[in-house]
Protein backbone atom coordinates (compact mmCIF):
# COMPACT_ATOMS: atom_id res chain seq x y z
CA UNK A 1 0.00 0.00 0.00
CA UNK A 2 1.36 3.46 -1.06
CA UNK A 3 1.41 6.20 1.93
CA UNK A 4 -0.20 9.65 1.55
CA UNK A 5 -0.13 12.60 3.92
CA UNK A 6 -3.58 13.73 3.87
CA UNK A 7 -6.57 12.03 3.07
CA UNK A 8 -7.21 14.83 0.13
CA UNK A 9 -4.06 13.33 -1.37
CA UNK A 10 -5.40 9.66 -1.69
CA UNK A 11 -8.42 11.45 -3.74
CA UNK A 12 -6.17 13.86 -5.88
CA UNK A 13 -4.08 10.74 -6.78
CA UNK A 14 -7.48 9.37 -8.73
CA UNK A 15 -8.73 13.13 -9.48
CA UNK A 16 -11.46 12.96 -7.13
CA UNK A 17 -12.00 16.11 -5.29
CA UNK A 18 -14.42 16.78 -2.86
CA UNK A 19 -15.73 19.18 0.04
CA UNK A 20 -14.32 19.15 3.91
CA UNK A 21 -18.63 17.56 4.44
CA UNK A 22 -18.23 14.99 1.45
CA UNK A 23 -14.21 13.85 3.04
CA UNK A 24 -15.54 13.55 6.05
CA UNK A 25 -18.17 10.82 4.67
CA UNK A 26 -15.36 9.32 2.68
CA UNK A 27 -13.38 9.05 5.70
CA UNK A 28 -16.05 7.09 8.07
CA UNK A 29 -17.34 5.02 5.38
CA UNK A 30 -13.76 3.84 4.55
CA UNK A 31 -12.88 3.05 7.88
CA UNK A 32 -10.01 5.53 6.95
CA UNK A 33 -7.86 6.38 10.35
CA UNK A 34 -6.19 9.53 10.85
CA UNK A 35 -4.69 11.27 13.15
CA UNK A 36 -4.11 14.89 13.26
CA UNK A 37 -3.99 17.37 10.98
CA UNK A 38 -5.40 14.92 9.29
CA UNK A 39 -2.96 12.24 8.38
CA UNK A 40 -3.90 9.32 7.14
CA UNK A 41 -2.14 6.61 9.49
CA UNK A 42 -4.51 3.48 8.14
CA UNK A 43 -6.55 2.41 4.62
CA UNK A 44 -7.82 -0.33 5.03
CA UNK A 45 -9.13 -0.26 1.71
CA UNK A 46 -7.38 0.13 -1.52
CA UNK A 47 -7.51 2.72 -4.15
CA UNK A 48 -10.11 0.71 -6.30
CA UNK A 49 -12.23 0.34 -3.38
CA UNK A 50 -12.13 3.57 -2.17
CA UNK A 51 -13.29 4.91 -5.58
CA UNK A 52 -16.39 2.48 -5.55
CA UNK A 53 -17.25 3.31 -2.45
CA UNK A 54 -17.56 6.83 -3.28
CA UNK A 55 -19.13 6.22 -6.60
CA UNK A 56 -21.65 3.68 -4.67
CA UNK A 57 -21.81 6.78 -1.86
CA UNK A 58 -22.65 9.30 -4.40
CA UNK A 59 -25.61 7.28 -6.52
CA UNK A 60 -27.17 6.68 -2.94
CA UNK A 61 -27.09 10.08 -2.04
CA UNK A 62 -28.47 11.31 -5.32
CA UNK A 63 -31.17 8.66 -5.09
CA UNK A 64 -32.06 9.47 -1.73
CA UNK A 65 -32.11 13.33 -2.57
CA UNK A 66 -34.12 12.74 -6.09
CA UNK A 67 -37.02 10.67 -4.64
CA UNK A 68 -37.35 13.49 -2.08
CA UNK A 69 -40.35 16.31 -3.20
CA UNK A 70 -38.15 19.70 -4.10
CA UNK A 71 -40.11 21.58 -1.27
CA UNK A 72 -37.53 19.85 1.07
CA UNK A 73 -34.95 21.63 -0.72
CA UNK A 74 -36.32 25.47 -0.52
CA UNK A 75 -35.87 27.71 2.44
Amino acid sequence: MRSYKTISEVLQKQNVFLGPATVNLVVKSLNIKIGNNNEVIEISSTEKEVLKSLSDKFVDLAGTISNKPIEQFIH
